[in-house]
């Protein structure tokens, strides 16, 4: 079954990408402060150890230029299978932050 990605679709997809990316920023953010998890990017990391207002400010800057770039680019069949691949790796993310959720408040 071949799925038509329309603009609408196209949109929808990559509202709910950055939607994760931004309900990730500030999950990591809250865990990480918290002392649960810990970040798993160095980069991102560093920039927790710097000020987490700064670690916020930039992921979500980040997040949302990276869609912007996908939305400009989505006639090219490499941004559709990056936005799908994107998703799938958020949507893991997602579960990991619903799983320290679970842990933190079910314990």
């Amino acid at each position: 079954m071949k799925i038509k990605f329309t603009d609408h679709l196209y949109a929808a997809l990559l509202v709910l990408l950055v939607g994760l990316g931004v309900l990730d920023a500030f999950a990591s953010a809250l865990w990480v402060s918290h002392h649960f998890a810990s970040e798993a990017n160095p980069l991102m990391a560093a920039l927790m150890d710097v000020d987490l207002s700064l670690f916020l400010y930039i992921k979500i800057a980040v997040t949302v230029f990276c869609g912007f770039f996908l939305w400009r680019l989505r006639r090219h069949r490499l941004a559709i299978y990056a936005l799908i691949v994107a998703l799938v790796v958020y949507l893991y993310i997602f579960y990991k932050h619903c799983v320290i959720a679970y842990q933190v408040f079910a314990f």
